[in-house]
């Protein structure tokens, strides 16, 4: 889809939220990248589906769409909660837990001062409750007596 054909055929709110709706995923050239989050709006943020940047002009297309595809992403908000797909239940347990321990490594990296600021992480499903798999507890301070 081209940016004219983005701006007239889904212009109003509505025809964004029903644009994010279609899809599970969006694909962009990375030379549009910087120009498309407001063109899309809310109805993107909001949903967590930002287009992911792909090099089109290259020979290897098919390869650049499987790895975003393929590929899982990070979107750190101002909140203090970052939610992250890592595996998929179709996986066996050792691609689940090797997954969770590479997506952990590499989200502490991107957080400000690291593991400092993780308090807790925990794995779900669309159907289950959050499970912690980890709970930093904070230092118990002396209380100073007379």
């Amino acid at each position: 889809m081209s940016l004219k054909t983005l701006r007239e055929k889904h212009g109003r709110f509505e025809q964004k939220r029903n644009l994010s709706k279609s899809y599970d995923m969006f694909l962009c050239d990375d030379s549009i990248q910087l120009v498309l989050p407001r063109l899309l709006g809310k109805a993107f943020t909001k949903s967590k589906k930002y287009p992911i940047p792909i090099k089109v002009n290259q020979e290897n297309l098919t390869r650049n769409v499987i790895k975003a595809r393929d590929s899982t992403y990070l979107y750190l908000s101002s909140g203090d909660c970052l939610n992250v797909k890592v595996a998929l239940t179709s996986m066996d347990e050792e691609q689940i837990c090797e997954n969770i321990i590479e997506a952990v490594g590499a989200i502490a990296k991107f957080i400000p001062r690291k593991w400092k600021n993780i308090k807790s992480l925990s794995i779900k499903t669309d159907e289950s409750i959050a499970l912690p798999i980890y709970n930093r507890l904070e230092p118990i301070k002396k209380v100073e007596t007379e």
